[in-house]
């Protein structure tokens, strides 16, 4: 997942401000840790790119 599908994901979730608190309060990760990825330094893991893809609605649980 690159950091602007990331992004996207997190936007159409929540919304376009604050998104990043509010995953990382949901996923309980750190916000640098949620920042990392948004920056791609760090990789999204393969869990959490599916829960986004379900939790923004491009695939089925």
């Amino acid at each position: 997942m690159t950091p602007e599908e990331f992004a996207s994901h997190c936007e159409t979730i929540y919304g376009k401000a604050g998104w990043l608190s509010k995953l990382a309060r949901d996923l309980v990760r750190e916000p640098r840790t949620v920042r990392r990825w948004k920056t791609g330094e760090s990789p999204v893991p393969a869990k959490v790119q599916s829960w986004l893809r379900v939790k923004a609605g491009q695939e089925l649980p």
